[in-house]
């Protein structure tokens, strides 16, 4: 896919962002392509990141809910991770 085709996916696809009432006006088209690219880069990095987050969220539940049994664990937990 050529990246002019890309870009104007992307610029339809933002539309509603770059062009909200309550956002300054972006009047570069250069300008409006960058944001787009940098907005699909962002939520890409989100979604994939989300796992991830998920595990980190789950291993500070689990320790905090095994109170005075998270010497199970052992040490590393200090060790490794800045758990709760």
């Amino acid at each position: 896919m050529e990246p002019s085709i890309l870009t104007e996916q992307l610029e339809k696809k933002w539309q509603p962002i770059l062009e909200h009432a309550d956002l300054p006006e972006i009047k570069d088209s250069y300008r409006k392509q960058v944001t787009s690219i940098l907005l699909e880069n962002q939520e890409k990095h989100l979604k994939e990141a989300a796992p991830a987050n998920a595990t980190v969220r789950w291993w500070k539940l689990s320790h905090e809910q095994l109170g005075s049994h998270s010497h199970l664990f052992g040490s590393s937990c200090n060790a490794q991770f800045d758990c709760l």
